[in-house]
């Protein structure tokens, strides 16, 4: 019983190494984005708020909103201007009013990112964007409801907001890969049900397993 287990073991183990070799190796084209900060600009207390007027830039605002969406590259493959078919765009509610648009946090600072801004919505122009590059976009919305949506067409592939990966790096694979061995020398060892109190006495189990 088992040689046959530790057959089947030895059996899978380089297909298990090739399926998570082909899975990092995969060319995959990703846009993501998730927004890292939407708070208010100004806070007013309920009870006065019908006293106090907010200006931005000499115009009257009700209620201001920081919001900072960052885009990523999180595929392995770069998206080029020719991948664009339309623009994409941040659809905002129609009750919303973009009070100011600007980006920061380039990666490289020599990213092309060309934009422009209307009352509700966002628009990025096609641009070359490599693997892990990204840029945030922040803006000054009054009367924001902390949502919106994204109107895209490129070529393979939909923006999509952001997931946090189960594999971020080939760190979480040899997790994976010692984990698996330790599992099985314990599984070696409770198989005879007696302690090893020493290295050597472990070696020997190991030499003495029926199979």
């Amino acid at each position: 019983m088992l040689k046959t287990i530790i057959n089947t073991l030895l059996f899978l183990t380089p297909i298990l190494v090739m399926i998570f070799i082909a899975l990092f190796q995969r060319k995959t084209k990703k846009l993501s984005y998730e927004v890292i900060l939407d708070i208010p600009l100004v806070t007013v207390s309920s009870k006065i708020k019908d006293k106090i007027r907010i200006y931005f830039d000499s115009k009257v605002v009700e209620n201001p909103q920081l919001v900072i969406v960052r885009f990523t590259n999180t595929g392995n493959q770069p998206i080029s201007k020719s991948d664009f078919e339309e623009n994409i765009v941040l659809k905002f509610s129609d009750i919303s009013q973009i009070i100011q648009c600007d980006a920061s946090e380039l990666f490289p600072e020599n990213l092309r990112l060309e934009f422009n801004h209307d009352q509700n919505s966002v628009t990025i122009n096609p641009l070359l964007i490599n693997e892990r590059e990204s840029f945030n976009l922040n803006l000054i919305i009054d009367n924001h409801n902390f949502d919106f949506y994204i109107i895209d067409r490129i070529k393979g592939l939909r923006v999509e907001k952001y997931k946090e990966p189960f594999f971020i790096s080939s760190t979480w694979f040899n997790i994976l890969l010692t984990l698996s061995v330790y599992l099985l020398i314990i599984f070696l060892i409770l198989y005879n049900l007696e302690p090893v109190a020493t290295p050597e006495g472990f070696i020997n189990r190991l030499n003495n397993i029926p199979i």
